[in-house]
């Protein structure tokens, strides 16, 4: 289309555009307009004056010859392209008022279409959330069936996955656990644990969750990318080649009498080859500025973060980290979020800095992901403070007795008289009889809040709220005050936000009364503590356990009031002692769960650890499907197939024209079909797919790509899960 006004100048035009296109979009889109505002005739010359006719913008001559001159062609075809734009209008009720608002859709064809959820108050908004729209449908995790409130019926709905895990758990409550959500969350309260970084040559933003505080650093920062990558090249290549050394090593160095904190303390210093004769006659002069730009100074390639008492301990540390080292996966291109700088990052598995969390997304620029940070550090860190009142969970009728707030079956012989006198004749000089724990509904309330808040974990700040919240409560209340853990939190809230709509007479989709599991919740089940464990610092070391397990006296017993209240009621106790031992807590899961769960991250991590050399070395497109298949936590067997089937064609497009050579197949082919067997047979999925697998591995056996089984080490697998279908595995290979 072209406007029938003509403009000025360039500016007055593009301003009149930007005003008027999505309004010519809309009308485009209904094919009745054609003729009147769009039109068919074409104006050589467009005036600059207000046009008197009806028509806004015409089809260029040229236009109509693609449609052969075909006035209900060219109708038709340009009403379905202007159709497809996304953002649409509508009208929207807000308190009375009839407003316009905007919204995005997009149609899928034989599939339905997408519908945002939000309204947005103007076109330029609804075109950002669409552009960011797009740009999560590339990741399949972010997809998910949920039931529509209102009227039950399940929809597949998409949302940004800002986390994932580094490591798998074998049950929900692990995963929930020390090791794992609570892990995440302490983690991220610590200082620097957010790293954004780049990868896939830079066309991919995202960030990760991991300590900082241990292992190695590179003390360089850059003021380019291309600087950075050039380093990063050099880096890979210098530390394949590292070697196991003495406590006589060059490597080994003692921090200067001039370091008050250190003095006297042994670090790890590895220097480039061309920079070690230089450095070695000075202890290099940025050693306490960590990051030095462009490293003037020639510092080190890799400097320990932390200090040893022993050149002993400082060799078993570099000797325990090496194979770290040589991995090209654990180093990171990162960058600032204020315009740089740019560095290297360092982050092994095996270390207590390990990765925590990954952000799984492919943002377009370095804003994006930075942004996306913002909101995960937000999300982890939500208040939600919640006040029942026990008289809303009272029955209603005789159905609802089987939902009772519990109490004590026997009361003791505290009982309080109350004789009420009153000129009234019927009372008769009644008396009234108050029995503490009888009346668990009346003039009582429970308050639940987070535990695990970066504001509320210290017992100080606990202490503090709770002595407000009982100083503006009125005296005739009792407040029962938990704080919960993240699970607790999670079934506390869910079950909470249900009854919230059931008592509002709102559809609540399955359930009839929500009170009784509301109830089993906050009466029947005991509740956890929540003890943070954050990233040791380099000062500090893990104190050694007791071995008579003998337990201290750490702090007053934040529960006590809360447990008086329980135990008036006959409710479960929560955390019945503050008595901690004076190391660090164990996590809740036991070891053998704990030892099998390292020994499954340990495989995966290989497997990716393969897939992101060939990856870095290649370039080629069809190897990144090979890491976008290995970080799916539940893989499916089309999936495998299609990675599979796309390392053995290994199209070349403008956009790939690196090819694969055989060993790139052979490596990815063994990643991709470990990783699945393993999946598959970890969740007992095998037996769904499995004479589609050996048609797969039939292809590959032809093509000489399948892996040999004994380098899959079913053995290992036993070990992990016994119950484990091996010899169906092998026969796979046969």
């Amino acid at each position: 289309f072209e406007s029938v006004q003509g403009y000025d100048s360039k500016e007055k035009a593009s301003g009149a555009f930007d005003i008027s296109y999505t309004e010519i979009l809309f009308k485009a889109a209904d094919s009745a307009n054609y003729g009147t505002i769009i039109s068919f005739d074409e104006k050589l010359i467009q005036s600059n004056e207000p046009s008197q006719d009806q028509a806004i913008v015409f089809i260029p001559s040229a236009t109509m010859q693609k449609y052969g001159q075909n006035r209900d062609h060219a109708k038709a075809t340009l009403s379905a392209i202007t159709a497809a734009f996304p953002i649409k209008p509508k009208t929207i009720d807000r308190k009375g008022i009839k407003e316009k608002a905007w919204y995005f859709s997009v149609s899928i064809h034989g599939y339905g279409k997408w519908i945002s959820v939000d309204d947005f108050p103007d076109v330029e908004d609804a075109l950002k959330a669409y552009s960011f729209f797009t740009l999560l449908l590339r990741y399949k995790g972010n997809y998910f069936v949920g039931i529509h409130p209102d009227d039950c019926s399940r929809q597949i709905y998409l949302r940004e996955i800002l986390a994932v895990s580094s490591k798998r758990f074998l049950t929900a409550a692990l995963a929930w656990g020390r090791s794992g959500v609570e892990r995440f969350i302490c983690v991220s309260h610590s200082e620097n644990s957010v790293q954004t970084w780049s990868y896939d040559g830079g066309c991919c933003y995202s960030f990760n969750f991991a300590c900082r505080s241990t292992g190695f650093i590179h003390p360089c920062v850059y003021d380019t990318k291309i600087q950075r990558d050039k380093a990063l090249e050099q880096l890979i290549r210098f530390s394949a080649g590292l070697k196991e050394i003495s406590e006589e090593s060059e490597f080994i160095k003692r921090h200067p009498d001039s370091n008050e904190q250190s003095r006297g303390r042994y670090f790890i210093e590895i220097h480039f080859p061309a920079n070690a004769e230089e450095d070695a006659h000075k202890s290099c002069d940025c050693l306490d500025e960590l990051f030095v730009s462009g490293c003037s100074c020639k510092c080190a390639a890799w400097r320990s973060a932390c200090s040893f008492d022993t050149r002993e301990q400082a060799v078993n540390y570099y000797h325990g980290i090496l194979n770290c080292l040589r991995q090209i996966a654990n180093y990171y291109p990162v960058y600032e979020c204020e315009c740089g700088p740019y560095g290297i990052a360092f982050i092994c598995d095996d270390q207590a800095n390990d990765l925590v969390a990954y952000n799984p997304q492919c943002y377009q620029t370095p804003k994006q992901a930075c942004d996306a940070a913002e909101r995960a550090k937000n999300l982890i860190d939500p208040e939600g403070m919640h006040l029942l009142e026990h008289i809303l969970l009272r029955p209603k009728n005789i159905n609802e007795c089987e939902c009772l707030i519990p109490v004590c079956e026997n009361h003791g012989d505290c009982e309080f008289d109350f004789p009420i006198k009153s000129i009234d004749p019927c009372l008769q000089n009644k008396s009234y009889h108050f029995i503490p724990g009888e009346d668990p509904y009346s003039f009582i309330a429970t308050v639940a809040l987070p535990a695990w808040s970066k504001r509320f974990r210290s017992p100080e700040n606990r202490m503090l709220l709770e002595q407000i919240l009982f100083r503006e409560t009125p005296s005739h209340i009792l407040l029962r005050v938990l704080w919960l853990n993240p699970s607790d939190t999670c079934r506390f809230e869910t079950a909470f936000h249900q009854w919230s709509r059931w008592r509002a007479g709102k559809n609540i989709c399955g359930q009839n009364d929500p009170t009784c599991e509301l109830i089993g919740i906050l009466f029947h089940q005991p509740l956890a503590c929540f003890d943070c464990e954050e990233c040791q610092p380099c000062t500090g070391t893990r104190p050694v356990p007791d071995p008579c397990g003998r337990r201290i006296q750490s702090q007053p017993d934040l529960y006590e009031y809360v447990n008086s209240i329980n135990n008036l009621y006959c409710w479960p106790q929560i955390c019945t002692s503050q008595l901690t031992r004076v190391f660090v807590p164990p996590p809740l899961e036991d070891e053998e769960s704990m030892e099998a769960e390292r020994k499954i991250d340990r495989r995966f991590y290989n497997y990716r650890n393969e897939a992101d050399i060939v990856v870095k070395r290649s370039g080629n497109i069809n190897a990144a499907l090979a890491t976008s298949f290995l970080q799916d936590p539940r893989p499916s067997f089309d999936s495998y197939r299609g990675a599979a089937l796309a390392i053995i064609a290994n199209k070349r497009s403008s956009e790939n024209t690196h090819s694969l050579t055989a060993d790139d197949k052979t490596e990815l082919i063994r990643a991709i079909t470990w990783y699945y067997i393993d999946t598959a047979v970890m969740n007992e999925t095998l037996d769904e797919r499995k004479s589609d697998l050996k048609e797969v591995f039939t292809k590959l056996k032809v093509l000489k790509l399948l892996p040999e089984y004994k380098s899959w080490k079913g053995v290992s697998v036993m070990k992990i899960k016994p119950t484990s279908p091996v010899n169906e595995v092998k026969k796979l290979f046969r």
